[in-house]
């Protein structure tokens, strides 16, 4: 189950210039009215620094905007400019903020279901992620269950890969026991079977924690190794792909349906038709991020071939565990084994 990192991002990256980013045709961009009619702040969960922010964020923002024809304004906002991280999912639900960017781990507690967006060694690449979320209807299963909560589950977009980055060496699995890590949801578990101690990190500033010694190492996208500089506080990234970040585009359910249908199809569908392009511009960054931090010095390190699989067998008993949460989360976790069956992986 161990993928190679500078080969999966190269090829991705390599996709994205052999076909002028995007082999889908996207949709053609809506002639703009002559104002917004509708006016949406939209956060990341994530600081400025990100490229979660400046890729995702950012980008998701224009293309609802080009979608609306104008009709909509999107403000795009960092982490905490707004509302701190962990109280994101709280003012989108209840209207303060219109949307945002963040990981299905923020809604764990509400909805255990949406952590199957984002769970190890399910969709490896980008047309894998829309495969799953689209082909084996998990974005259709999750978009009700959302609903109740008073969001709208918009997208799931190609967020990055996830590796293991530390200032120690990783050998073996042994090199876990007692250091201090952060993982999400869907990873952490995994890591503290291996001794690994769980820290938190207010408002996700994972480089002055690595700088301070409050965190020995973390699971994160490669792409802020070099745009957080990340590679000025780690000295090690492990060569083994965790997951595809799973980052989620969520919009209040009152500020969606206030658009009525013909406006939400159409922005939903311009959205759709920039997916893929959104996921190989965010392919380009973990491929730049890569190939700066290997030269600044970062050292790249494996584990053995057994110790790999070990690795991820333990992660993919979070999957069972998760399933035990509700109905929804069975046929979701349900949906992803079907996926992973189909792949020749389960």
């Amino acid at each position: 189950m161990k993928t190679k990192l500078l080969v999966l991002v190269t090829m991705s990256a390599l996709l994205v210039l052999l076909t002028g980013i995007g082999c889908a045709k996207p949709a053609p961009s809506p002639t703009p009215a002559a104002g917004p009619e509708f006016e949406w702040k939209f956060q990341c969960a994530y600081p400025v620094s990100d490229c979660a922010y400046y890729v995702t964020s950012v980008e998701s923002a224009e293309l609802i905007e080009a979608g609306s024809r104008g009709r909509i304004e999107v403000k795009a906002f960092p982490e905490g400019e707004l509302v701190a991280s962990d109280q994101m999912i709280d003012a989108i639900m209840s209207g303060a903020v219109e949307g945002g960017v963040m990981m299905p781990a923020e809604m764990a507690g509400i909805l255990p279901a949406a952590l199957t967006l984002q769970l190890p060694t399910s969709a490896e690449t980008i047309d894998e992620l829309m495969e799953l979320c689209y082909d084996y209807g998990l974005m259709d299963l999750l978009r009700p269950a959302f609903a109740e909560h008073n969001l709208y589950l918009m997208s799931r977009p190609y967020c990055g890969i996830l590796t293991f980055q530390s200032t120690f060496p990783v050998h073996h699995l042994t090199d876990f026991k007692g250091k201090k890590i952060w993982a999400n949801n869907t990873l952490v578990d995994g890591f503290k079977h291996f001794g690994a101690v769980p820290t938190f990190v207010p408002g996700f500033d994972m480089y002055t924690a690595l700088k301070l010694g409050t965190l020995d190492g973390l699971s994160w996208t490669v792409g802020e190794l070099e745009y957080a500089k990340f590679k000025e506080v780690v000295k090690y990234n492990l060569d083994l792909v965790l997951a595809l970040a799973g980052d989620m585009v969520v919009i209040n359910l009152d500020a969606w349906n206030a658009l009525g249908p013909d406006l939400q199809k159409q922005v939903q569908d311009y959205y759709d038709s920039h997916l893929k392009k959104l996921g190989e511009h965010y392919a380009y960054y973990d491929m730049t991020s890569l190939a700066a931090a290997k030269e600044y010095g970062v050292v790249w390190t494996t584990l053995p071939d057994d110790e790999g699989k070990e690795f991820f067998s333990v992660q993919r008993r979070f999957w069972d565990q998760l399933a035990t949460k509700s109905s929804l989360a069975a046929k979701a976790v349900e949906i992803c084994w079907d996926f992973v069956k189909a792949k020749g992986r389960a």
